[in-house]
């Protein structure tokens, strides 16, 4: 019997690890960027935030990058405020990658993103500043991103 619950209690160990890590599998997806010019690039893994003054936003950057816990309404609610207009933006969505850092040779630009669709929206977010936009495609399905800083994909949650 005391084999019995010992075996029960490292299973349920092992779930309560492995759970948060299938809380938001496709997080960790890479992001490319097909416009010239552009340059996505990911941040430390030491340390996610090192460069992200404002302290919600990089508490945001943190959980998603980290655990990927945090859904968008959760990081707007954290940036902006539980009243924000952004909480209908990202209603209904999930990250779909986790924040990256942007820079091109001048803001605003247009950024056409490989596997976006329609569908997908972006979190922008200016780490000196904690300034958020969400960002919907272009007809011509390019983002017009305003200024440089960390972003993330968001698409539709799948319904299960």
């Amino acid at each position: 019997m005391r084999k019995l619950i010992a075996v029960l209690c490292v299973v349920a160990m092992m779930l309560m690890m492995a759970v948060p890590a299938f809380a938001n599998p496709s997080v960790a997806v890479a992001v490319i960027p097909t416009t010239e010019g552009v340059v996505v690039s990911s941040l430390d893994d030491d340390d996610p935030a090192e460069d992200i003054a404002d302290a919600a936003a990089k508490n945001v950057v943190e959980a998603v990058n980290g655990e990927g816990v945090m859904t968008p309404a959760e990081a707007v609610e954290a940036v902006l405020g539980k009243n924000a207009d952004e909480l209908k933006e990202v209603e209904g969505y999930s990250f779909s990658s986790q924040f990256n850092k942007i820079t091109a040779p001048e803001f605003p630009v247009d950024v056409e993103f490989e596997g976006a669709d329609e569908n997908t929206k972006i979190m922008l977010i200016n780490p000196e500043t904690g300034e958020m936009v969400i960002i919907t495609p272009n007809e011509d399905g390019t983002f017009t991103i305003p200024f440089e800083g960390v972003f993330a994909l968001m698409d539709p949650t799948p319904e299960a």
